[in-house]
């Protein structure tokens, strides 16, 4: 019996090896006339995106408005937008009201830039964050987020000195 049981682990053996020897050189052979064409997989284009968040100023007088502006640059892969965020540090208490668009969040239909304007109503020092989410598209959907921060930007409450001349007789 083990004699048998030999053999017919060394006919698998042989076997396996002829298998692979075939394989690997129909794998390089052109296809037969009439036969289905193979399907190479290509790799996708590598996806980059970098999202940017612009000031129109660092500083500026309470009372004010602020423009924000909202870019993102992405080459390779399809990344439709969901929606974009834009708001002010959560680290840091709020200095400013949303005027255009009215508030953190605008959904699909987003176009780049996209500006955001904002009135100063307290004085003190803060910055913006955005983010946008979508899906990439590289030989299958995938959901991705883009991050971004704005430089700091000062709030000044100055106050107003009005200098009347006056006028005396002696």
């Amino acid at each position: 019996m083990p004699v048998i049981k030999r053999s017919f682990y060394a006919l698998g053996i042989v076997a396996l090896a002829a298998a692979v020897v075939v394989v690997g050189l129909s794998a390089g052979a052109p296809a037969a006339a009439g036969a289905a064409p193979q399907l190479t997989p290509t790799a996708a284009p590598p996806f980059t995106a970098t999202l940017s968040l612009t000031a129109d100023r660092p500083a500026m007088l309470l009372g004010s408005t602020l423009t924000l502006t909202a870019d993102l640059v992405t080459s390779g892969c399809s990344y439709p937008i969901m929606d974009l965020t834009v708001k002010e540090d959560p680290a840091r208490p709020p200095l400013f009201a949303h005027i255009d668009p009215p508030d953190d969040i605008i959904g699909p239909g987003i176009s780049f830039p996209s500006a955001w304007t904002f009135r100063a109503e307290r004085a003190g020092m803060t910055r913006f964050l955005a983010q946008t989410f979508g899906e990439t598209d590289c030989n299958g959907w995938q959901w991705h987020y883009e991050n971004a921060v704005s430089p700091s930007i000062v709030v000044y409450d100055l106050p107003i000195h009005v200098w009347l001349p006056t006028i005396s007789s002696p």
